[in-house]
């Protein structure tokens, strides 16, 4: 270490007000604090506002005076480490110096050791986001894959109750022949109004109020409800299922006769035909009871009204008197096709 002479330290004073000042100005944003030095010989005196702040010793800042002005360009942004380098350059006795620089050491050699346990949790933190990001990423993947499965499951099962479906639903149809004079293409109707067992099969309901046989006619269904029927019918069963017309349905009803009814025109036969008020006991019963007509169709009349496409009840219920029972005679409401009452029923109409 060369001492210094009486010029270089009235050169170092003048520097250190210099470098003193920059700090001031860029640190303290100017004039805020005021920094001053009074050279002491040995030690240098900083004053902070004209209030005593720290010695320095003059040796070890003129020494470090190159380095020291570098590093406070570079930790201006941080006065923590600032003023712990100019802690470090602070006047103690000689036997002193050692003592402070191996604590100034330790503190770094802890600091360090601090940083490096950091720099530790943070790797293995690292390690198990990454170990628990690859395992739910193999959970999701397992879950996609059975989701998959449960799908695939899903399907097999639902083909299966189709198929089962298909085989509990029987419905008896009849082939009606065609009419010239009517301009009517042969078709085929069912042979009885669609039961209570029959639409719970296929719709998974049953709306009916006079539930105690399942082979009564299905009731209390609208018009869009025989709709919604004939079009899952028709998924089911690969079949076209519709709505007889009204002009059908009046066509297979009379069987080729003229009269008032399909057996004639006698209303004291209809009891042997019909469930109708005088002989009903107020309720619907099991279809296929009665006699009927020449094509074998039973029930066209009595039991419940049926529903046609063009939205008009035909035939007549358990309700009704002997004349709204005769194989002309027409019910329409607008209103009607959106009620669900209990003598509306519907039998269906097969294109194929």
């Amino acid at each position: 270490m060369t001492s210094i002479n009486f010029y270089e330290r009235t050169a170092l004073i003048k520097r250190i007000e210099n470098n003193l000042n920059k700090i001031n100005q860029r640190y303290f944003e100017g004039g805020h604090v005021i920094l001053s030095v009074t050279d002491n010989g040995d030690y240098l005196t900083v004053k902070k506002q004209g209030v005593y702040l720290a010695d320095y010793d003059t040796q070890k800042l003129f020494d470090a005076l190159e380095d020291f002005i570098e590093e406070v360009r570079e930790l201006l942004s941080s006065p923590y480490d600032l003023w712990d380098y100019l802690d470090y350059c602070k006047y103690t006795p000689e036997d002193q110096n050692s003592d402070n620089l191996s604590k100034l050491v330790e503190e770094l050699e802890t600091k360090n050791e601090i940083l490096e346990k950091k720099n530790q949790e943070l790797e293995q933190s690292k390690e198990y986001n990454e170990a628990w990001i690859d395992n739910l990423k193999q959970k999701v993947h397992d879950l996609e894959s059975s989701v998959w499965l449960l799908q695939q499951e899903n399907k097999r099962l639902k083909n299966q109750l189709e198929l089962g479906v298909k085989v509990m639903i029987k419905i008896e149809m009849v082939k009606i022949p065609s009419s010239q004079d009517q301009k009517i293409s042969s078709f085929a109707i069912g042979k009885y109004p669609i039961t209570q067992a029959q639409y719970e099969t296929v719709m998974e309901t049953n709306p009916s109020r006079f539930k105690n046989n399942p082979q009564n006619p299905v009731e209390k269904v609208s018009w869009d409800d025989a709709q919604a029927f004939c079009q899952k019918l028709s998924q089911i069963t690969g079949k076209t299922y519709r709505l007889p017309t009204e002009a059908e349905w009046e066509y297979a009803c009379r069987a080729g006769t003229t009269t008032r009814y399909y057996f004639g025109d006698d209303a004291n036969q209809l009891g042997d035909y019909a469930w109708y008020y005088d002989n009903s006991q107020q309720t619907t019963h099991p279809v296929g009871q009665k006699k009927p007509n020449a094509w074998g169709l039973y029930d066209m009349s009595g039991n419940v009204w049926e529903w046609c496409e063009d939205g008009v009840n035909r035939g007549g219920s358990w309700y009704s008197n002997p004349d709204l029972c005769r194989s002309t005679y027409c019910y329409y409401d607008n209103y009607s096709l959106y009620e669900r009452i209990s003598d509306y029923g519907f039998r269906v109409v097969c294109d194929n």
